[in-house]
């Protein structure tokens, strides 16, 4: 995966968090806002008892709407990665690039092949027919088909 994207992703998390504690920060404090007022309500018993109820619906509508904007930003923060790291891609495709996946691992190549050394094979001896032995006495080529000294025909 390429930095820019890694980087990208790191910080749409830091976003959705920071942005979830932001709303939930804010809810506590509306809602503990209405847990004091709470107990001046028997003093101020109409005002008090709206502006609770006023504290208590800020705080539930900002826990929804706090909630709904950090997690579609980072929704769309990640949106935009993928959307930027598939067009690199096509870019490379239509280019006649090599097109690494991002989110395999970088490729390592393999040690240089040595060269594998001949194998050295026993000579191939080839039988040659025998010389043949004529009825006299004389050893004849084994080519000949005729003795080479009386003229007979071989056996």
């Amino acid at each position: 995966m390429e930095k820019w994207t890694k980087f990208n992703k790191i910080m749409s998390w830091c976003v959705m968090l920071s942005g979830v504690a932001g709303t939930l920060y804010l809810a506590i404090t509306l809602f503990t806002a209405a847990g004091s007022l709470g107990s001046y309500s028997s003093y101020y018993s109409s005002a008090a008892s709206s502006t609770i109820a006023l504290y208590v619906w800020l705080g539930i509508f900002t826990l929804l709407i706090g909630m709904s904007v950090s997690i579609g930003i980072f929704a769309a923060w990640n949106m935009l990665i993928e959307w930027y790291t598939n067009s690199r891609e096509l870019k490379r495709k239509m280019c006649g690039e090599a097109v690494p996946s991002p989110y395999s691992a970088p490729v390592q190549y393999a040690a240089p092949v040595q060269p594998v050394q001949p194998v050295q094979q026993a000579p191939v001896y080839i039988q040659q027919p025998a010389n043949w032995q004529c009825s006299c006495g004389a050893t004849n080529d084994a080519s000949s088909a005729f003795c080479q000294n009386c003229g007979r025909p071989r056996q």
